[in-house]
């Protein structure tokens, strides 16, 4: 007997998952109230008529000429309209044909289409180079079609868009466009690289037809960084003129402008001309000929100076030319300046 009973319950459980699960889960109440038979009501721009029938406890729906059966306490779907009717009474007797009049007590929801828009990266920092890869997710959250769902996303410049799956690349743009049936994930994935530096949002200009009009489906904007070449080169003199055989400093300045990664430095290298006389180098620096040189790590916002007495050869206007190579995470850099 308990077995019995638990295997009742079951059922029951069982029945009543499958019976909420067969209703849309996104609708809109448009009207709620009692209609007589053969009774014209216009509902979200659509005429209803309701014709009673008592004996067999039903009520035809008409919608603008287009009709269905509604068996009392029950629910049907026609023309994203979900029609329920909740009870069939005794109204009045006509007393001109001495026939009686029922009445239906209604309920009506808009059936919609809904989606959810998620739109990530998996990568918010990049380096030049590097690549990282967005994806931008649909999902279908009602019971019917989200048709024409359109999604274009522009691309600045400072990226490059190298792969797209799901959608494709036209004119600066990923352009999304799809039809998202029920309780389905569709997706779109694009691979971008680094090419300058930058920081930019990536945002979605989204929509859709519900099933009654195009509305908006924007997403979150993605907020996407791509660090610049990250070795920052100055320089500054204590004498903007000098006179033959007159010593100067020259200060050289190297800052790590990344705030995410170490800068492995392999070569810097400052190109004294033959018009100068270095009289010292800068500490922790390789004197070789005219050229002063080093080599080392900056961590992240790190900054390095160096300083060197020079003397005055000849007259005339001169550059101090500095170059340099530095790695940072995989990739290899070099710059120069002057």
């Amino acid at each position: 007997m308990k077995k019995r009973g638990a295997l009742l319950l079951f059922l029951a459980l069982f029945s009543l998952i499958l019976i909420q699960s067969a209703y849309p889960i996104y609708e809109e109440s448009v009207y709620s109230g009692t209609v007589k038979d053969k009774e014209v009501i216009e509902i979200s721009d659509r005429d209803f008529q309701f014709r009673v029938d008592s004996a067999s406890s039903k009520v035809v729906v008409d919608i603008d000429s287009s009709g269905m059966i509604v068996e009392n306490g029950e629910c049907r779907i026609k023309d994203n309209f979900d029609v329920c009717i909740k009870n069939i009474s005794f109204s009045y007797k006509n007393l001109t044909t001495y026939l009686d009049v029922y009445q239906a007590e209604i309920e009506i929801y808009l059936i919609k289409s809904n989606v959810d828009v998620t739109h990530t990266i998996d990568k918010s920092s990049i380096l030049i180079d590097e690549e990282a890869i967005a994806e931008f997710s649909v999902e279908n959250t009602a019971d019917i079609v989200a048709k024409d769902f359109t999604a274009t996303i522009p691309i600045p410049s400072s990226i490059l868009v190298i792969e797209a799956d799901g959608c494709k690349k036209s004119f600066g743009s990923i352009v999304f466009n799809e039809n998202v049936h029920p309780k389905q994930i569709k997706k779109c994935t694009y691979k971008v690289k680094g090419i300058s530096g930058d920081e930019f949002k990536l945002t979605a200009d989204a929509s859709y037809f519900d099933g009654v009009e195009t509305v908006s489906a924007d997403s979150d904007p993605v907020s996407v960084k791509v660090y610049n070449y990250s070795l920052k080169i100055s320089s500054e003199l204590n004498k903007s003129i000098v006179e033959i055989d007159e010593r100067f400093n020259i200060t050289i300045n190297i800052e790590n402008i990344n705030d995410q990664y170490e800068l492995a430095v392999t070569a810097f290298n400052i190109k004294i001309l033959d018009n100068f006389l270095i009289i010292k180098q800068p500490k922790g620096m390789v004197k070789n000929n005219q050229v002063l040189s080093w080599s080392g790590s900056l961590s992240s916002k790190e900054k390095k100076s160096f300083v060197a007495e020079l003397q005055a050869k000849r007259t005339g206007n001169y550059t101090i030319a500095t170059e340099s190579s530095y790695k940072i995470s995989k990739f290899l850099r070099s710059t120069e300046h002057k």
